[in-house]
């Protein structure tokens, strides 16, 4: 039987594919739990919104970086636990905050 062990780049596509708990801005100032995920078949990042699932599709993602926490944001989370996604025709930012800075740096890459 053969093992494969699978590379630093290939860890982090599998970890996008699972998926990670997120608090995401909800644009009245306030943040929600949410599992965000990448779906290979639609080439989007999704999770499920109130009514039904959402969505950024890959192609319109411009930048994602880390970010510092939003001012109305108050928790006990460092600035390197939260990245914004900036998207889209008009231009969106979609804030995600993480419990831990290692989740960050995969979803930033």
């Amino acid at each position: 039987m053969e093992v494969t062990s699978l590379s630093g780049e290939d860890n982090g596509v599998c970890a996008l594919i699972e998926g990670a708990d997120f608090l995401k801005s909800s644009g009245n100032s306030k943040f929600d739990k949410k599992r965000v995920y990448f779906d290979k078949s639609s080439d989007a990042l999704k999770w499920r919104g109130k009514h039904r699932e959402k969505s950024i599709p890959i192609g319109s993602i411009t930048e994602v970086r880390q970010c510092v926490l939003p001012p109305h944001f108050d928790c006990n989370r460092g600035n390197d636990c939260c990245i914004s996604i900036v998207h889209g025709q008009p231009v969106r930012c979609t804030y995600l905050v993480s419990q831990s800075p290692e989740i960050i740096t995969i979803w930033e890459t």
